[in-house]
């Protein structure tokens, strides 16, 4: 789901050589870039979230949440799960961190409602992707040949074999040429999208890559998805990153009549020489009016929280095995009892405190 994009602070970012292209027969080296990263802030984020089933008897709870991964943007990360949960992977290819919790009822009041707090620490990283300046030298960064593949491959709302995301791809001309650098053919393909995409939220919604460029439209989670798929169609590694902006909830905030607790979905391609390179595309649809229409293109103000990247995790519910959770920026869960799971209500929180770093 995405959101109404917080107003970006555009601070400087680290990247190294672009690939050289050719111009009538000759090499012609492109300049050299750097992301320079600056530690903008600690912030220590609260999740409440409450279910309540008034139909249910239910005799165990199992609830997961995702635990927040060390990135360029975030580090020094903790989550706390309160029950205590315990520490696990889940069974996709990412083998991504998750807390787990399995609540036997031993209270009748206990068998229609689960409570539980998620406490999200981490330093958040401002980054800018700029031209390095003579003498700068910039770390030899390369992606390991596992996380090429991992981050070039088809899955989940990445669905780039299909038949009809291959036709748009040739019919918008998003071909990677032969002598296109990864960081050149991603932007281009990010203002190749920008212009063409629209931004909409409905509380149903297919993100499919091959969904998305059919519709042309969708809410941050498809347009990032949709970012994606184009670069890893090319080999050019790429991830979305979902989690909420690092502010507190607003009393009554809601999209379309659906209560809004800073849920966001950015994306990252991997430029060789040059690291991670941040991306954000809805926010380009919606808040960019520049005449280049690269603000959010290499551009991380330090404001966001990111709980896991890409979609569709493998959960081990614990009571129902193996679960595929298309994204977990709030808990996954599970009853196993009499009665009914609906209806539902949950309510949740979402407050943040932060100190900026010195």
């Amino acid at each position: 789901m995405c959101s109404r994009v917080r107003q970006v602070l555009l601070v400087t970012v680290a990247v190294v050589p672009m690939v050289a292209a050719w111009a009538g027969g000759e090499v012609v080296r492109a300049p050299s870039f750097m992301i320079e990263s600056t530690a903008r802030q600690r912030v220590v984020a609260v999740l409440g979230f409450s279910i309540h089933c008034p139909d249910l008897v239910a005799r165990e709870w199992s609830l997961a949440v995702a635990a927040a991964p060390e990135l360029p943007s975030q580090s020094h990360v903790k989550t706390t799960l309160t029950p205590t949960g315990v520490a696990v992977r889940e069974a996709g290819a990412l083998n991504r961190g998750m807390l787990t919790l399995r609540l036997p009822v031993k209270k009748k009041d206990d068998s229609t409602r689960l409570s539980v707090q998620v406490t999200y620490e981490a330093t958040l990283h401002a980054r800018t992707l700029r031209p390095a300046a003579g003498g700068e030298a910039g770390k030899p960064l390369r992606l390991s040949s596992a996380d090429r593949e991992r981050f070039t491959a088809e899955r989940g709302d990445c669905d780039f074999k299909h038949e009809r995301f291959k036709k748009w791809l040739k019919d918008e001309g998003l071909q990677r040429g032969r002598d296109e650098g990864d960081l050149d053919f991603a932007r281009r393909a990010f203002l190749t999208l920008r212009q063409k995409l629209t931004y909409e939220y409905r509380d149903e919604m297919d993100r499919k890559a091959s969904t998305v460029c059919f519709d042309g439209k969708s809410d941050c989670g498809g347009l990032a998805g949709l970012l994606v798929a184009v670069l890893r169609s090319n080999g050019v590694p790429a991830r979305t990153l979902y989690g909420r902006w690092a502010q507190s909830a607003v009393p009554n905030d809601r999209i379309n009549q659906t209560p809004y607790y800073q849920w966001h979905v950015k994306a990252e391609c991997f430029a060789d020489g040059v690291g991670w390179v941040p991306m954000d595309l809805s926010a380009g649809i919606v808040f960019d009016r520049s005449a280049e229409g690269l603000r959010f293109f290499g551009q991380d103000a330090g404001d966001f929280l990111t709980f896991h990247v890409d979609t569709h995790l493998q959960v081990n519910s614990g009571l129902f095995g193996l679960q595929t959770i298309s994204n977990m920026q709030g808990p996954a869960w599970w009853a196993a009892g009499q009665g009914s799971t609906k209806p539902v209500r949950i309510e949740q929180s979402w407050s943040v405190k932060a100190e900026p770093q010195k």
